[in-house]
């Protein structure tokens, strides 16, 4: 029999989020003894940090399912970036034209690594001001995409 392992100390949302090119993206190693992941990343200095707005702006979903070509994934990280501004506009159109792999460490340390250089994520967003003056001024994202594979949890925290 074959028991699955609970650990009941966990916190929800995600703490952080690092987009990383294809072409920074070094792969993913598996060490198939003790079937942990680890990732390498051969440039940081094109890496893109999305630093968290508040608590509650974050999240990491993937669902599974199964069409005529297999089973597939689709990770979702969703998120916002607050205010229109002029420092982060570059750095948005950057992210809204390019293909991604990206990064996510939760509230609980766990980190995972969603996409890869053959099938790499895209970043799309929805910016508003919103309608009244307690209502958030922010650009929504969404990173997402369809994987052959689940997102990986690697083996350290960041």
């Amino acid at each position: 029999m074959i028991d699955l392992n609970f650990d009941f100390k966990t916190v929800g949302g995600v703490a952080n989020i690092y987009v990383i090119p294809p072409s920074a993206f070094g792969g993913i190693t598996t060490n198939y003894a003790t079937k942990r992941h680890s990732i390498q990343v051969t440039s940081f200095t094109s890496v893109i940090r999305i630093p968290r707005y508040a608590d509650e702006t974050f999240s990491f979903g993937e669902s599974h399912g199964r069409d005529e070509h297999g089973d597939y994934w689709e990770p979702i990280v969703q998120g916002v970036i607050p205010k229109a501004s002029l420092d982060n506009a570059d750095i948005i159109e950057t992210l809204e034209r390019g293909e991604w792999i990206v990064l996510t460490q939760d509230h609980n340390g766990a980190v995972r690594v969603c996409g890869d250089a053959d099938t790499p994520l895209f970043f799309s967003t929805d910016a508003g001001s919103g309608s009244a003056y307690t209502d958030r001024n922010q650009t929504a994202f969404t990173i997402s995409g369809r994987l052959g594979h689940p997102s990986y949890v690697l083996d350290y925290e960041l």
